[in-house]
């Protein structure tokens, strides 16, 4: 087995492997968002921390799996400029294995995860904004305050706390 035949297995694994996490973090996503509109704090909290070990995941399979491609790359004599599919040109069809369909999972699982990423920024984003209105409604005088981690503004003598199930 040639270097560049063992770094393109070495590539599909590593893309598989990408594909599945990131499939795993769009479930997580899913869970987190049913989570905020059913207002499951804990689960929330939980699946938050779920959350964070995926992309942590994510980002180390991502790291070693482009340090393999710059490799596959320079042994394919490809130029910087050149996307995937022109570098898989240059590649024999028989080496090439399943690349080019885990390269679509891989991009079809990003997109997924940007959509249900930014499906729940705009919630919460949304959600905040009409609680800090309806806030500013209530309570005009604490427009625009800073609050301290006990829930003092700066210079009040009023603190105020909110709770978590309003």
């Amino acid at each position: 087995m040639s270097i560049v035949s063992h770094d393109l297995r070495l590539l599909e694994h590593l893309m598989r492997e990408e594909a599945e996490t990131l499939e795993s973090l769009c479930t997580l996503e899913e869970k987190l968002r049913h989570s905020a509109l059913s207002r499951d704090w804990q689960g929330l909290d939980k699946t938050l921390q779920e959350v964070k070990l995926m992309s942590e995941k994510v980002a180390q399979t991502e790291q070693i799996r482009a340090v393999v491609y710059q490799k596959l790359r320079i042994s394919c004599k490809s130029a910087s400029g050149e996307s995937f599919q022109e570098l898989l040109a240059r590649v024999p069809r028989e080496e090439q294995g399943n690349l080019a369909a885990l390269h679509s999972r891989v991009r079809c699982a990003v997109e997924k995860v940007k959509c249900l990423t930014g499906g729940l920024e705009t919630y919460i984003h949304s959600t905040v904004s009409t609680m800090d209105k309806i806030l500013e409604e209530i309570f005009p005088d604490r427009r625009n305050k800073i609050y301290t981690r006990t829930g003092e503004t700066v210079g009040s003598s009023r603190p105020m706390m909110i709770s978590r199930s309003f």
